[in-house]
């Protein structure tokens, strides 16, 4: 089983992060995104950093509000999936950690959030074409 860590839960720059996770003895890491965002290298340097160190890119985390949004929004949302699926290309990393949606204008109609899933789920079925 491989061990893997979240880069949420120690502090310090990402690479000092991934330094810190792979002396720790784990052989995974789960990139949390403003780790990424405040990180001024390019997220190749930090797939090549992690497999430089023995880490596995786990996960990408998280993508937040999605289903259940307003029609206009649904549509800039498939967008910023579409961005974050190319994103974890870069990273080397296969698995997106979704949470609900907990907007105040998010749609509580369970069969529009399971279209807007399904939607997602065939979103990334399609993007796994080009998974390097």
């Amino acid at each position: 089983m491989l061990r893997s860590i979240a880069t949420v839960s120690i502090s310090g720059t990402l690479p000092e992060k991934l330094h810190a996770i792979a002396a720790a003895g784990y052989q995974g890491v789960e990139i949390f995104e403003n780790d990424l965002l405040y990180y001024t290298g390019t997220p190749a340097e930090i797939r090549q950093l992690a497999a430089d160190l023995g880490l596995k890119i786990t996960l990408f985390q998280p993508f937040r509000d999605f289903e259940g949004a307003s029609r206009a929004q649904f549509a800039a949302n498939m967008a910023r999936a579409r961005r974050k699926f190319a994103l974890m290309r870069e990273l080397g990393c296969e698995t997106l950690l979704l949470c609900s949606n907990v907007q105040p204008d998010c749609s509580a109609d369970s069969e529009l959030q399971v279209a807007d899933l399904r939607a997602l789920a065939t979103l990334a079925e399609e993007e796994d074409r080009y998974r390097l």
